[in-house]
């Protein structure tokens, strides 16, 4: 990620606000935003959350603290510099492989294992979206027979995915906005493993007195490429 965020603490003898004013130019802070303040042993912990922060950047900024009497006083002047943006590599689990063949109408087949490893090691990074492409072998009887794609970190749900688009007669596209973001420390890697149903519901019919049960999923011999 490029935006990343900072905390500034500072301690005073007695109760007051805590406002941290900063920006990107020496001298000169567009940006002003009120924190907290906590009681403690050594007197009175101000801690203010500075969001949205570009990385590797230099921010300068003052804090201020004013009593209930109107009693104000602004520290001096100082500056930090935000770490450069991590980056991921993603690359196949080859230790957990799917299976060779899924049978059609099976539930939470594993279709793949993604490795998330971030690359900088100058800080971690977290997943919000993430846009999966399945290629197909041969345009033959194809058609997306997964459905209910969902995305895992061990056993965790992250997000399920929307229809899949078709961008060519042999790739289907899906999109994960997932509802609990993947983090993916500095330096480290996380595995986030696929799981989808082949073909989407079982049909029933009736012949004379019997029910027969049988799966939509077309059949599909082809090897698919995630």
């Amino acid at each position: 990620s490029d935006i990343t965020s900072a905390i500034i603490t500072w301690i005073t003898n007695e109760d007051s606000s805590s406002t941290v004013s900063f920006g990107t130019s020496l001298g000169s802070f567009s940006t002003t935003v009120n924190g907290s303040v906590t009681e403690e042993a050594a007197g009175y912990l101000h801690s203010v959350h500075l969001l949205d922060l570009k990385a590797n950047t230099k921010y300068y900024y003052k804090v201020a603290s004013e009593d209930s009497s109107g009693n104000k006083t602004i520290g001096q002047e100082y500056n930090f510099t935000t770490p450069m943006p991590g980056s991921i590599a993603v690359t196949i689990d080859s230790t957990t492989p799917p299976a060779d063949e899924l049978i059609a109408c099976s539930s939470q087949n594993i279709l793949a294992v993604f490795r998330f490893t971030e690359t900088s090691n100058n800080e971690g990074v977290r997943i919000t979206n993430l846009p999966i492409r399945d290629t197909v072998s041969s345009a033959d009887h194809v058609k997306s027979s997964f459905s209910n794609l969902s995305l895992y970190n061990v056993n965790t749900l992250l997000g399920t995915a929307n229809a899949a688009s078709v961008s060519s007669p042999t790739s289907y596209n899906w999109t994960f906005n997932l509802v609990t973001k993947a983090d993916i420390p500095r330096g480290s890697s996380t595995n986030l493993v696929l799981k989808g149903n082949v073909g989407s519901n079982i049909i029933t019919k009736a012949y004379g007195n019997r029910q027969v049960y049988y799966c939509d999923s077309y059949t599909d011999n082809s090897v698919h490429t995630f």
